[in-house]
């Protein structure tokens, strides 16, 4: 099967595109939900802050029930990224789940773009 890559403007819950977005310092936002069925797990986020802010997921199988996915030794594994302070490609491994969202710390007040890099079943787009 073949797979290709899916670059995304991630979009905020009053769906609106998350570029350039201001952000208050103190204010947690979270991202729009995100289908991840057919998510083959490569997954990247491009970040573009102008300020510190931090950044993880939740994963869901329903879009209402939301869980910090962790390991059988108790450890959270939804950090995308600590203290951010300037522009970043990161990688990382979202859980097996239905479906996604980020939630983003901001440590400062920031401007932020957030772009969502994954890898999809090509006859699932």
């Amino acid at each position: 099967m073949q797979s290709v890559i899916t670059p995304k403007i991630i979009k905020d819950t009053s769906n609106s595109n998350w570029t350039d977005k201001v952000l208050t310092s103190g204010t947690t936002y979270y991202s729009e939900t995100i289908p991840f069925f057919y998510s083959d797990g490569y997954t990247s986020l491009l970040v573009k802050t102008t300020a510190s802010i931090t950044i993880t997921f939740e994963v869901s199988v329903d879009k209402e029930n939301w869980y910090i996915p962790y390991d059988i030794n108790g450890t959270a594994l939804n950090t995308v990224v600590t203290a951010l302070t300037s522009d970043r490609w990161i990688s990382f491994a979202p859980q097996i789940t239905g479906y996604i969202r980020f939630k983003v710390v901001a440590n400062n007040d920031a401007t932020t773009s957030l772009t969502l890099i994954h890898k999809k079943e090509k006859n699932k787009i």
